[in-house]
């Protein structure tokens, strides 16, 4: 009988060490996840490096606890080949975590994924579960609950050096200093229109994910006109997940008359209204003294961001383009497209022009005329007056700007023909600065072709 329970225990002892071997340990299987600040991840893109794992929850108090041993890893280790990955399993997903990441400073990614997933992964039962994975995507060791720096250390050792690959880009994390501003950008752009509304739209960039919306978050917007005259207005912030806010203002909300200069001023209020950060003051003139009906930008391009994509390729067709060569002239190019904006068809109006020269530099604007004109045998005849267009010029130093109308916009042709056409840039009293060439835009939005 002695024998018979030597020879077991022997087996057992085999067993154990062929499963946990080199080359037999287990491996996670890849995964590509959102991150809580922006962007997808996939573990895979860290081959190469020793990879700490870490399952949590923002209502684990563990979790919490090992945050700061975590990060701790990531600075001094992060160059000599370690990455720590969070992987969280809260049910409340980008509204429950990002507040967690900010208010804690993690300093590592976290992606966004559910229990289930987590147990198929790696066998989670207990939270924190971390997992060290070695540069071959191996288990190597597995901690259940909190774990020290220490013994966390000794397990990724053994794998650190200097000829590990840099991590992903995904893995970059940029939290706001408690001393950075939390205002990025604040912009102002006019002649909008909501709801059948003209006015103004504010354009915020702002970091609020530690604030509880729950609490209590809002945006104070201050318009004070050149007079004197002021007003306050309130929008609600019930995702402060999100850094880009926009505020609307219809032009019977301002303080004074449409032709007056304004300011406009931001305040973060927190809990109890209490006030948080407020932004510099941004200047804008005449928000509502265009009358006219307008283009709409193409897309609104925040001033913080990089330039927006080059134009696109000019209409190859000669009558849908005009340039302009001669020395001095600003508008040098023009031509037109027919897309569709947010659902709608209509016109793209492609400009490339230089504005910064004009005096006064600010405010100008763009006039797009179009002048219906009918087919008579050969040729075409005017009919009815030029329906002009406007979009206020936002920022004067870009060289391309993409103005668009919708169809029902366009003056009606009531028969065959189709659209001569021009663009003017005007001064703040609409006075025309330059006008470009005609050129001749077919019968769109009704199916019809113009000539060729």
């Amino acid at each position: 009988m002695m024998a018979l329970t030597r020879k077991v225990v022997l087996l057992t002892v085999v067993v154990l060490l062929w499963t946990t071997a080199p080359g037999r340990a287990q491996t996670v299987e890849d995964f590509q996840l959102p991150t809580v600040m922006a962007g997808d991840l996939r573990l895979s893109d860290f081959r190469g490096r020793v990879v700490l794992l870490d399952f949590l929850a923002s209502w684990c108090r563990p979790c919490k606890d090992a945050i700061p041993h975590l990060s701790q890893l990531q600075r001094d280790h992060g160059a000599k080949g370690l990455s720590v990955i969070g992987y969280s399993v809260d049910t409340g997903g980008l509204h429950a975590m990002k507040p967690f990441v900010v208010r804690n400073g993690v300093e590592f990614p976290v992606v966004l994924g559910t229990m289930d997933q987590a147990r198929r992964l790696g066998q989670v039962k207990v939270l924190p579960t971390t997992l060290v994975i070695d540069p071959q995507g191996r288990v190597v060791e597995r901690f259940e609950g909190f774990v020290g720096e220490d013994r966390l250390l000794a397990a990724v050792k053994p794998f650190l050096g200097n000829g590990a690959p840099p991590p992903p880009t995904t893995a970059e994390v940029k939290l706001r200093k408690a001393s950075e501003k939390r205002f990025t950008s604040v912009h102002v752009s006019d002649n909008h229109e909501l709801g059948g509304q003209r006015g103004v739209a504010v354009y915020v960039r702002a970091d609020v994910a530690d604030l509880a919306p729950e609490q209590g978050v809002w945006l104070e917007l201050k318009l004070k006109s050149a007079s004197g005259a002021s007003k306050n207005l309130y929008q609600r912030v019930d995702d402060t997940t999100k850094n880009r806010h926009i505020l609307f203002v219809a032009c019977d909300q301002l303080p004074g008359p449409a032709e007056a200069d304004y300011s406009a001023q931001l305040t973060i209020l927190g809990a109890g209204l209490k006030p948080v950060e407020t932004s510099e003051e941004v200047r804008f003139s005449r928000p509502c003294a265009v009358t006219a009906p307008t283009f709409r930008a193409r897309r609104v391009v925040d001033p913080a961001t990089p330039d927006p994509a080059p134009a696109p390729e000019k209409a190859k067709t000669p009558d849908l383009a005009v340039d302009n060569q001669a020395n001095g002239a600003r508008i040098k190019q023009v031509w037109v497209t027919e897309e569709t904006s947010g659902g709608e068809a209509g016109l793209s109006v492609h400009v490339v022009a230089d504005l910064k020269g004009f005096s006064p530099p600010a405010p100008l604007y763009f006039q797009v005329n179009l002048q219906p004109e009918l087919r008579r045998g050969e040729g075409l005849t005017p009919t009815g007056a030029a329906k002009k267009l406007i979009l206020k010029v936002d920022d004067p130093s870009k060289p391309y700007y993409n103005l668009f109308a919708t169809c029902g916009l366009l003056p009606r042709l009531n028969g065959p023909g189709a659209y001569r056409a021009w663009v003017a840039v005007l001064d703040s009293q609409q006075r025309q600065l330059e006008k470009s060439g005609e050129f001749v835009i077919p019968a769109s939005c009704a199916g019809g072709s113009g000539p060729r």
